[in-house]
């Protein structure tokens, strides 16, 4: 029979044709929810943000589903809980309980009705992980308490999850021994803006003469042992300290600056104003303390950033820290903590300018090649099709390996 005489089997034909077309978009879909209310200048709406558009550059229709920022009060954290309630409410019922084929979830206590709901959907769940449990309750204190009802929602969502992205290995470690799995990990750590954060030298090389930290004022990034290092006997005379970033320890940094015309407070700066002032520095300080939290490795974006910028680092004594400086030769490490030791490592940058630029220039290098916010899109991709293909990209490891191939 002609193919005009069989409408019945062209109608299939056409039907398989749309229905195959529908799969393929519908498999580049994404729908990514973040219930950590994110704010310019922050590190999580750096990553957030630059992993979404590395996905979008690929093909990938990508919707992020968070709430508004509350504004602070009495009821902060009450308010922060329905704000992340009814965030995911609203999405559930504008998907009409029909999520993307990908639901990402960067992982919160409180997400755990759309880790359940996309399970029950059918949809390829990857959760992403950046710190332990107990990171939790630097932001909400309150709910310590309440650690084993939390511990137990986050290892559910973790074992139902398709996939676990971490920031680091040590993450991958804690998790497996936390949830009891042991496959599905991948490590796709933070990056850096290479497009934005660039050297900016003149010909004579740099004018400027002073060291930068740039971040939030939490008491691990060790804001107070780069005050107190600039004390130091070994801290070079003709250096100001540049401090930029609000936070928690914004009183210490205020009493400073007021008692030593060296200290520099800046407050919170747009990411331009960022970017300029890393790669206009002579050294950028990442000096972490020696917290819990170390012992599972740190990925910082100021140590990328620095790096994309040029900037040799004096960075702490650190897991995930260390690695990276000492393979790329980008810097110098300190004793985490040790104010003395820390203006030594500065005071051994600088009065070597060879060696300072040769520093940058490998950062620069390593940032470009493998630290990029686009090459972490990358590798955030690759997790994403591997669940299509039943595969997973990481080797060697049984599925808990470093999926960046760095």
């Amino acid at each position: 029979m002609s193919r005009a005489a069989d409408p019945t089997g062209s109608r299939t034909s056409r039907l398989r044709r749309r229905r195959s077309t529908d799969q393929a978009r519908t498999s580049r879909r994404v729908d990514y929810l973040c219930l950590q209310p994110t704010r310019e200048g922050q590190a999580s709406r750096a990553h957030v943000y630059e992993i979404v558009a590395g996905l979008r550059r690929r093909g990938w229709d990508v919707q992020v589903i968070e709430p508004p920022h509350p504004r602070p009060g009495r009821l902060d954290g009450v308010r922060r809980v329905l704000a992340g309630v009814i965030t995911q409410a609203r999405y559930w019922a504008r998907c009409r309980l029909r999520p993307a084929e990908f639901v990402y979830i960067r992982t919160h206590f409180l997400s755990f009705p759309t880790a359940l709901l996309a399970r029950l959907a059918g949809s390829r769940v990857i959760q992403e992980v950046n710190g332990p449990l107990n990171d939790s309750y630097d932001a909400w204190p309150a709910l310590r308490p309440l650690h084993r009802v939390l511990t137990w929602i986050v290892r559910t969502q973790l074992r139902w999850a398709n996939a676990v992205i971490t920031v680091t290995p040590g993450l991958v470690d804690y998790y497996a021994e936390v949830t009891g799995r042991s496959d599905g990990f991948h490590v796709v750590g933070n990056g850096a803006d290479t497009s934005r954060f660039v050297p900016r030298v003149t010909a004579s090389g740099p004018s400027s003469r002073f060291v930068v930290f740039v971040g939030a004022l939490a008491s691990w990034q060790g804001v107070d042992t780069a005050v107190a290092a600039i004390g130091s006997p070994n801290w070079p005379a003709e250096l100001d300290l540049v401090i930029a970033g609000d936070g928690k320890g914004r009183g210490i940094v205020e009493a400073a600056s007021e008692a030593n015309h060296r200290i520099r407070w800046l407050g919170t700066i747009p990411s331009e104003r960022a970017a300029t002032l890393v790669s206009e520095s002579s050294v950028a300080l990442v000096p972490m303390i020696d917290a819990p939290r170390s012992a599972y490795g740190l990925s910082p974006l100021k140590l990328f950033e620095a790096m994309a910028s040029g900037v040799p680092v004096v960075a702490s004594d650190l897991p995930g820290l260390r690695e990276i400086v000492l393979e790329h030769q980008c810097g110098l490490l300190f004793r985490a903590g040790d104010a003395d030791d820390l203006a030594r490592a500065v005071g051994e940058v600088v009065r070597d300018p060879a060696r300072a630029a040769e520093m940058g220039a490998n950062g620069r290098i390593a940032a470009v090649s493998h630290y990029s916010w686009d090459a972490r899109a990358g590798q955030t991709e690759r997790v994403l099709l591997s669940l299509v293909a039943g595969s997973r990209p990481a080797e060697g490891n049984g599925g808990r390996g470093d999926a960046t191939g760095t």
